[in-house]
């Protein structure tokens, strides 16, 4: 099981990429979302397995409120997957931790453009030192699981595949355009009694997806906002099914 913590619901109206925001009755942002936002690339660590090569995948793994890369390296390696696990540390600082984005207040649109652009460079980053690797597969819980959809319905040319674990949709009812190319497939999973991210944003999430053309699975379980083993082991093969590597 992994920690509980809030995720966000959006403040702002925008209209960026194809993509409506509109939720503008969240208050202004205080203590404790109101953490410095950090300059400069991401930080990350980087998990190799022992046979590592120039092409081996890269599989970058997002952490949720109040956690950071070192403290996510337990639950990244649940997942059994034998491929570079890139895991950066948010840009904005939140208690002990960092989160991407301040939570259900004015700021949280604000937040999650930035994160994303954020990752998106990270993304070059990596690129540029394992050219041969692909693009990545991203995994993410609550938090993480937002940016993870976040870059597939506004950047769905960046990634090759989107693991979202407790996430949502920014904003509840964000329109996800209808894309010409081939988009990311989503797997999403979310638990039946989540209290943090209600059940049924996770299956908007889905459908919502589904409803622009993408291919999506969604695996509902019956924890709380936490991701039960026997879901990680299959996110796990969900990726390695793509990959085509035991």
């Amino acid at each position: 099981m992994f920690p509980t913590h809030r995720v966000v619901l959006i403040v702002l109206v925008l209209w960026t990429h194809g993509l409506a925001w509109a939720q503008p009755d969240w208050p202004p942002c205080e203590a404790p979302h109101d953490g410095a936002l950090q300059a400069g690339p991401l930080d990350y660590v980087v998990v190799e397995p022992p046979d590592v090569k120039a092409d081996t995948p890269v599989v970058v793994m997002v952490h949720g409120l109040g956690h950071d890369n070192n403290g996510f390296i337990p639950f990244a390696r649940g997942f059994g997957l034998p491929y570079r696990l890139v895991l950066p540390n948010a840009p904005r600082t939140y208690k002990k931790g960092f989160s991407w984005y301040r939570v259900r207040c004015q700021g949280s649109v604000t937040d999650v453009l930035e994160s994303t652009k954020r990752l998106l460079a990270l993304f070059r980053r990596l690129k540029k030192r394992w050219p041969k690797a692909g693009k990545p597969h991203v995994v993410g819980f609550s938090q993480g699981g937002v940016m993870g959809m976040s870059l597939a319905a506004r950047y769905p040319d960046k990634v090759a595949g989107v693991v979202a674990l407790s996430g949502y949709l920014v904003p509840l009812d964000l329109t996800i355009a209808k894309r010409k190319r081939k988009t990311p497939p989503v797997w999403i999973a979310h638990g039946r009694r989540d209290t943090v991210v209600l059940f049924s944003e996770g299956l908007a999430a889905h459908e919502r997806f589904k409803a622009a053309g993408y291919s999506s699975t969604f695996v509902p379980h019956d924890r709380f906002h936490a991701v039960p083993p026997s879901v990680v082991q299959r996110a796990g093969q969900w990726i390695r099914d793509r990959l085509k590597r035991p």
